[in-house]
């Protein structure tokens, strides 16, 4: 169940990177701000999970998108 949550949520990390990108018009994020999106994308109210998904977005390279 753990590892369909963490599936499911990585998809809709990408989704918002993707989402981001398109309104911005940017291929650069503050981790800061792309958080925000993302806790207002899935309702994230865990500050676990929260802490585990900025230390993944930092290691991002969001040039790729």
């Amino acid at each position: 169940m753990q590892n369909f949550k963490m599936q499911n949520f990585n998809m809709r990390i990408s989704q918002v990177q993707i989402s981001a990108a398109q309104i911005f018009d940017v291929q650069t994020f503050k981790v800061q701000n792309f958080m925000i999106l993302i806790s207002k994308a899935s309702n994230l109210k865990e500050q676990d999970s929260v802490f585990r998904i900025s230390e993944s977005l930092s290691r991002i390279n969001f040039e790729d998108i």
